[in-house]
């Protein structure tokens, strides 16, 4: 599987996170009233959400795309045995014996 580099999974996250963030102020500019001299809790409501929805978004693509094409902490292991091969002195697996 292709690794992705930190700033890409991090850019590509942030421009979706933009992409919501337009998409809901069009979407809050058509339906949503004028506002008025009180503020009801629906509107509150609703300010809370195009608030939170794009940080959010930009978290969970991060999130997501992290652990898909991050780059995991994978141990080199033996073909045949499946012992760990970290710190071995030579090009042969310490447990079986099969060259590396």
């Amino acid at each position: 599987m292709a690794r992705l580099h930190w700033f890409w999974r991090a850019a590509i996250a942030m421009f979706l996170g933009g992409v919501t963030q337009f998409v809901l102020i069009v979407l809050a500019e058509r339906y949503l009233p004028p506002r008025g001299v009180g503020v009801d809790l629906g509107e509150l409501a609703v300010g809370a959400f195009l608030f939170f929805l794009p940080p959010v978004t930009t978290l969970a693509v991060h999130a997501v795309l992290s652990r898909r094409y991050g780059d995991s902490p994978r141990e080199t292991r033996c073909r045949k045995c499946g012992y760990i091969l970290r710190g071995i002195p030579e090009p042969r697996c310490s447990e079986c014996g099969e060259r590396i």
